[in-house]
């Protein structure tokens, strides 16, 4: 035969019956937290949302800057272009200019130099006429017998 008694069936019937009274207080708490669970998944759907636009809003800056750069850039590029150019304009006239001087300071230079050589040319010839006539004086002195006397200049 069985071996629970009636007393015993009973006892565990009223014990099981007990737990089952706590079910509804335990599914209402379980209810709560699925709506509870529910508020915050929606919560995040929106929050995902806003990432979403966020993200959107991201792409569409980057997107103009991206546009902004290559203007830059391009203007960039332009200016530096334009300075260059002059920059070799200004070489070049600087260039022109300083040859231009040199070739004005070189002539003058010449024309001292030419000057001085002149004049240190004509200074030799007088020396050197002066030491043909000493010479000569001295060649006579010689020739007549006469002793050698320094003339003062």
């Amino acid at each position: 035969m069985d071996r629970y008694t009636l007393a015993d069936r009973v006892e565990i019937l009223e014990h099981t019956v007990g737990q089952l009274e706590q079910l509804p207080a335990k599914v209402d708490s379980l209810g709560a937290k699925v709506d509870s669970l529910k508020v915050d998944v929606d919560s995040l759907k929106t929050d995902v949302g806003l990432l979403k636009s966020d993200v959107g809003l991201l792409k569409s800056d980057v997107g103009s800057l991206r546009v902004e750069f290559s203007q830059f850039r391009t203007e960039t590029r332009t200016e530096f272009s334009a300075i260059r150019e002059e920059m070799l304009q200004r070489m070049a006239w600087l260039h022109e200019t300083l040859m231009a001087r040199m070739l004005e300071l070189h002539e003058i230079v010449m024309t001292r130099m030419q000057a001085l050589n002149d004049a240190t040319n004509t200074r030799i010839s007088v020396l050197h006429e002066d030491v043909l006539s000493r010479i000569a004086v001295l060649g006579e002195q010689i020739s007549n017998g006469g002793t050698r006397r320094r003339q003062k200049p």
